[in-house]
């Protein structure tokens, strides 16, 4: 992806194009960069009494290409796209700014086909300074021989766990794929046909759509002169979003078409879509995580016994649809009502995706034995930030006692259609 990296810094540096020039930051839901939210405090995570002794970790992969038929959309409508904007502006049709159109104006297509759900530079030190920072905080603690590393088919996943890896030992640990863990949703029939393929999951979404893309088109005209449709205006907001995330959260100038209401409003649209297809609202999402479940309360059990592991840190390389609907069943981030189209903007809602659930999202459990306690404690981070669990439990034994139902779901009754 080196071309990629290379052609849009260059440009965005050599037009002088400023990247904070909006009066707010914009995110972009679960596109967004993990620049924006990665923990830089590398100071040792643990009360000082306590020593860890596993470490279990759910990963989701860094910026990527989106797929195949995202990009061909790409190829065959933003260069007409762009040359309606620099036309409009030339015409004297236009309120876009000088160095924004300087930049539409060199820009090409900074992928091709064959780049599609691949993992980015950015994507990769996403997640190589993240282990990286992982080491700096627990040190002699991770052991190469005694880590096991599982990623789904896909070969962002792979690639992101070997960034990760090489960050935390210096070179990469080997891998295995595990997609009955990191994709458990391919295993569930029950959740593809009533959840994922279901068009009611996105009555909201679709609902809150009708409400605010005539105006979102309407801004957009009134800034560019250009008349688009609603496909054609998600086409210009991918870019603006994907290209932000290859360059390190710096803001792509092709964002600058929006205003802050259009920017708000495209991103509580996925947020609702993500909401409804990975998270609380339907049983059969978070009871489809049972796998992931059995591999984390298995381990903690045999920790708790005080049975040898033969892993001391074991990670799980994989998407957003497995990180979201995990990160549901612990709990976190649960509105008091179900979050629909009517709540807009929501200002204050827990679920803010570009928060919670953005590239290389990470989820972290540590174990510790701590001096003058005889009960193990667990302790969670989310970002690399420790969280607490809703319940306030602390110790190892209430962990598996308050979850471990999760990893006793019968897998294939529950996915049955």
């Amino acid at each position: 992806m080196e071309k990629l990296v290379v052609t849009v810094f260059a440009l965005i540096s050599c037009l002088g194009i400023s990247t904070a020039s909006k009066a707010f930051s914009p995110t972009f839901a679960t596109r967004t960069s993990y620049f924006l939210n990665g923990n830089q405090d590398t100071s040792y995570p643990l009360p000082a009494e306590c020593k860890p002794v596993f470490l279990w970790g759910l990963v989701r992969h860094g910026a990527r290409v989106p797929n195949e038929d995202d990009v061909q959309d790409w190829i065959d409508n933003l260069p007409s796209i762009r040359e309606q904007i620099l036309e409009q502006w030339a015409n004297g049709n236009s309120l876009v700014d000088e160095p924004t159109i300087e930049y539409i104006d060199l820009w090409s297509m900074p992928v091709g086909l064959e780049d599609s759900e691949q993992l980015t530079d950015a994507g990769w030190d996403e997640h190589q300074t993240m282990g990286q920072r992982w080491r700096d905080r627990l040190g002699d603690f991770f052991d190469y021989s005694k880590t096991e590393v599982r990623c789904s088919h896909k070969q962002r996943c792979i690639d992101s766990g070997r960034a990760y890896t090489s960050g935390l030992f210096g070179s990469e640990a080997s891998y295995y794929v595990d997609d009955y863990i990191a994709r458990f949703y391919d295993f569930c029939p029950k959740f593809i046909q009533e959840v994922d393929k279901n068009d009611n999951t996105y009555i909201e979404e679709d609902k809150f759509e009708d409400m605010v893309f005539d105006t979102i088109k309407a801004d957009f005209t009134e800034l560019t002169g250009v008349e688009l449709s609603k496909k054609e205006i998600r086409y210009v907001w991918a870019i603006c979003r994907y290209e932000t995330a290859w360059n390190y959260a710096n803001l792509s100038p092709w964002c600058n078409l929006f205003n802050e209401f259009s920017l708000k409003a495209l991103e509580f649209r996925e947020d609702l879509g993500y909401y409804y297809s990975m998270s609380y609202p339907f049983d059969i999402t978070l009871d489809a995580t049972q796998p992931v479940w059995h591999d984390l309360i298995s381990r903690m059990k045999d920790v708790e016994s005080g049975a040898a592991v033969d892993n001391s840190t074991v990670f799980i390389f994989s998407h957003s649809s497995a990180a979201n609907p995990f990160m549901s069943t612990l709990g976190l981030y649960r509105d008091p009502e179900i979050l629909t189209a009517a709540d807009w903007p929501a200002e204050d809602r827990l679920w803010k995706s570009a928060q919670i659930g953005s590239f290389a999202t990470s989820f972290v459990l540590i174990v510790g034995d701590c001096d003058g306690d005889n009960r193990k404690k667990v302790f969670l981070f989310h970002q690399e930030k420790q969280v607490q669990f809703p319940s306030e439990l602390e110790y190892l034994d209430q962990f598996i006692e308050e979850y471990g139902f999760r990893a006793d779901i019968d897998f294939d009754s529950i996915c049955a259609v």
